[in-house]
């Protein structure tokens, strides 16, 4: 088992390293910010690596983003920045929103003298902060988490999601309350999406008005 506490910190001379050695993986080359943890026995919850300073990060072909860590350490606000939203939509439509989250906070370092980021807690998506789903609240629920290592097996002592839920009614909204369209409604029920926060978790795979639909009803219910 591996247990992250508040305010721990890792340094290593390579960004893939830096992931590693705080989580315990072994990848030899990685570009993105967020790793799966379902490998560690917590499926739904993802490692984020993020610069949190309100700077401007991301690739030039429209997929752009800031995020801030308020001064108590409570609260992240990710804003993304790009133009164009077509790919943020195209992702949250295929993907879902992530909303259970181990937050690290990333430094600038000049990388010669390595990568290094800081464990600033455990945190679950809160509310949209724009219709259009592209500035997003997140809040803080534990400062500790527990995930399984490799070769471990199953432990009943590890977190799960079920941990971020605590105090959440705004996830347990059923879906019959949410007055989706019926033809939408059959659609969720048979793809097993029985409350609000499913709608956050998984990506619903189908563009047009059906997603149009389904956007709007989390703005209502999320903001």
């Amino acid at each position: 088992m591996l247990t992250l506490r508040l305010g721990d910190k890792t340094l290593q001379k390579s960004y893939v390293g830096m992931i590693n050695e705080t989580i315990g993986t072994n990848y030899k080359n990685l570009l993105r910010c967020t790793v799966d943890l379902e490998q560690f026995d917590v499926p739904k919850v993802i490692a984020w690596f993020v610069y949190m300073d309100g700077s401007a990060h991301g690739y030039p072909d429209g997929w752009q983003w800031k995020n801030t860590l308020s001064s108590d350490g409570n609260t992240i606000i990710e804003e993304h920045i790009s133009s164009v939203k077509e790919t943020l939509k195209e992702r949250q439509i295929k993907e879902g929103y992530n909303p259970y989250r181990l937050c690290f906070q990333r430094d600038y370092i000049n990388n010669r003298n390595g990568y290094w980021c800081k464990f600033v807690g455990v945190f679950r998506f809160s509310r949209f902060l724009r219709a259009g789903l592209d500035k997003f609240e997140y809040v803080k629920v534990l400062d500790e988490f527990t995930v399984g290592c490799k070769g471990d097996g199953y432990n009943p002592r590890l977190n799960s999601k079920n941990d971020f839920l605590v105090d959440a009614p705004s996830y347990k909204v059923p879906i019959e309350k949410m007055l989706f369209s019926d033809s939408v409604y059959r659609l969720l029920k048979k793809g097993g999406i029985e409350k609000s926060g499913d709608l956050l978790e998984l990506g619903i795979g189908v563009d047009g008005p059906i997603a149009t639909e389904i956007r709007q009803k989390l703005y209502e219910y999320f903001h």
